[in-house]
């Protein structure tokens, strides 16, 4: 399963600045069928390839009080990484309900195929540009 979202990846082992959020595509899945490991490929428009994560055992903690608004990090222990992710509510909780039954083995392993763990073009989100000449151009809601 994929879905694209802003991911912000929070290295614990390192004391450094928190970076910004950035758009990508986080899929969950085994690179075939015969495989029985089940990876997380994170994929930005910088890192096309993708960076993968094992999840066999490698969970630590789903942090998921905010998932209501969207929001849920993903606790690793090797690396020792955070995923903090963010995107629609209803795509993060199907996306969460498939990790869990990943992780505990009740789906089927053709379900989990990534066919192709290639690199995919990541929708950028899409930027509006308003121009105002006059005062009577302000965007107003009606109603």
């Amino acid at each position: 399963m994929k879905i694209n979202c802003n991911v912000e990846v929070v290295n614990r082992s390192v004391c450094a600045p928190r970076k910004k959020a950035q758009r990508s595509c986080l899929a969950i899945g085994r690179q075939s069928v015969k495989s029985n490991e089940l990876h997380l490929l994170l994929q930005t428009l910088q890192n096309k390839l993708g960076t993968k994560y094992k999840i066999d055992e490698n969970i630590e903690k789903v942090f998921t009080k905010f998932v209501n608004n969207g929001k849920t990090t993903i606790r690793l222990k090797e690396p020792p990484h955070d995923l903090n992710i963010q995107c629609d509510p209803i795509l993060l909780k199907s996306f969460l309900r498939t990790l869990e039954l990943g992780v505990t083995k009740k789906l089927n392993a053709s379900v989990l195929c990534v066919s192709n763990m290639n690199a995919k073009n990541i929708a950028q989100a899409p930027k509006t540009k308003v121009t105002i000449k006059s005062k009577s151009d302000y965007p107003v809601l009606e109603g």
